[in-house]
């Protein structure tokens, strides 16, 4: 066996493998960036460069949906480019490119990209790499192009802080990355069990503790553990970015743009607010520790009144389905709708058919005009379509669907991810899945959430090649728990995975 190299790169020396993250997927920003009036390059033909792709699991499934885009991808690990490159090859992957360099290299030779993403990586690079990260941004980004970039933040990460120097303090004193991590974890585990439950820092302790118990070695030692994580407020990025000549789109997360959790008179002062001056604001008042902002040209014209009659123009579909799930669509008593991404309250009849056919089309996406159809058939007959305030119905529908954006439900594109229609006669997953889950228990489904699932179903994924049907699936399933698997469990297994998104047609 090939020992690896010694290196004092701290991606060689303790890999993060990243992570497929769908609210950075080009998707998100194509539609984010329609939303606020630019005409970003369609995703089906784009140009896409990812900075800091690491092994390439945010990367390679976009390759594989969009097979008339091109994707670049660059990292200064060169185990991880070569950990991507071996993954594109058995997916005779034509269109995405893993180059192993500095980002200091990347210049006007590169081209122009219409999405360059980001994640990961502006808080753990020396402040001369983030200056080149906005340069990157500036000068590589087509003219409607948009850029997302990840970061920590304060005041979060004040709190934090305290932590990671504890930790550092301690573990810093071994070499081996792996002999830090358990020694960080074990000091964590002191400060937590020993710190006055009663003080604000032993609140903070014992939350650090529990969240860094479940989290990922590679994710504590390279948040907690290296030389390079700093964070900055937002409004700090912001001047950094428009002196670069770059300007606020959007969050990622659009319902982080919003007050919609907040009382009336909080959202009235809010409302008073500049633009940025009201995103720190918002930062204060939840401890934010972590933002994905969204950027574009500064020359570019953003709209940022919600175009009503532009919501024709998008797919729809909710986040998570929300509860509850059966309710009366005739009554007009208020009712909340809540996940674990937030909440949605509304009395309208209309407002609950719009929910009703969202969920009954889950996970897919389904056209705004077709939504809008579907929810005037639903309604029970003596129910009329409503108007208010001189709006039409379908004014009022796209208002409704504003309203669980801002509540973080629901998800809008322009192209929607490719879904099997239903569990086919032979079911099958994308070969990406069926390659991650040679590699480890997580899975990037459609959507580009990653999932983990129980070990009969990542038996069954293993299968699911197209080739297979339901006999078939039957005599080379793996067992479950110790049972034989009968028809009734493999049914149901699949309407599962139909349901996760992990089924395409």
């Amino acid at each position: 066996m090939t020992e690896r190299p010694e290196t004092d790169f701290a991606y060689d020396r303790m890999p993060y493998p990243g992570i497929a993250d769908p609210e950075a997927h080009p998707r998100q920003l194509e539609a984010l960036a329609t939303f606020f009036g630019m005409q970003p390059q369609s995703l089906s033909s784009a140009r896409v460069l990812e900075i800091g792709c690491a092994s390439g699991k945010h990367l390679l499934p976009m390759a594989l949906d969009y097979p008339q885009a091109q994707f670049v991808g660059v990292d200064l690990s060169g185990e991880q480019i070569q950990a991507a490159r071996a993954v594109a090859e058995r997916l005779e992957l034509s269109n995405v490119e893993f180059r192993h360099n500095n980002l200091l290299e990347i210049d006007a030779c590169w081209g122009e990209f219409d999405y360059i993403l980001c994640p990961g990586v502006f808080s753990w690079v020396p402040p001369e790499l983030q200056a080149k990260i906005l340069e990157i941004s500036r000068r590589n980004l087509a003219p409607q192009g948009v850029a997302i970039v990840s970061y920590n933040t304060y005041p979060g990460w004040h709190f934090y802080r305290v932590a990671r120097d504890a930790m550092r303090y301690h573990a810093l004193q071994f070499q081996e990355p792996q002999r830090q991590v358990s020694e960080a974890r074990g000091a964590l585990q002191f400060f937590a069990a020993n710190s006055p439950e009663t003080t604000m820092h032993g609140r903070l302790y014992r939350n650090r503790a529990g969240f860094l118990g479940r989290a990922a070695d590679s994710y504590l030692y390279h948040d907690y553990l290296v030389h390079d994580n700093w964070p900055l407020y937002f409004h700090e990025f912001i001047e950094r970015a428009e002196s670069n000549d770059l300007q606020l789109v959007s969050e990622a997360d659009y319902a982080r743009m919003t007050s919609a959790f907040y009382p009336p008179g909080a959202r009235e002062e809010l409302a008073k607010l500049s633009l940025v001056h009201r995103e720190q604001v918002l930062d204060f008042l939840r401890n934010q520790s972590y933002r994905k902002t969204i950027l574009c040209r500064r020359d570019v014209a953003l709209d940022r009144q919600v175009d009503l009659e532009g919501f024709g123009r998008f797919q729809l579909t909710l986040a998570q389905i929300p509860e509850p799930q059966d309710f009366d669509l005739s009554s007009e008593e208020p009712l909340e709708f809540r996940s674990a991404l937030g909440s949605f309250r509304t009395a309208s009849p209309f407002g609950k058919a719009a929910l009703r056919c969202l969920i009954d089309c889950f996970p897919h996406a389904i056209a705004f005009d077709d939504l809008f159809q579907r929810t005037r058939d639903v309604l029970p007959k003596h129910v009329q379509p409503q108007t208010h305030g001189g709006k039409t119905p379908r004014d009022v529908l796209a208002l409704s669907m504003v309203a669980m954006m801002n509540a973080g439900l629901l998800r809008v594109y322009l192209h929607a991810p490719r879904i099997a229609a239903s569990v086919s006669d032979r079911p099958q997953v994308s070969p990406l899945a069926r390659i991650e889950l040679e590699q480890g228990d997580a899975v990037t489904n459609q959507r580009h959430d990653v999932l983990r699932l129980d070990d009969f179903a990542m038996g069954v994924v293993r299968l699911l090649d197209g080739s297979r049907d339901i006999e078939r699936l039957l005599r080379e399933a793996p067992p479950a728990a110790n049972q034989e698997v009968d028809r009734d469990a493999m049914c149901s297994a699949l309407e599962k995975l139909y349901r996760l998104a992990m089924l395409v047609a």
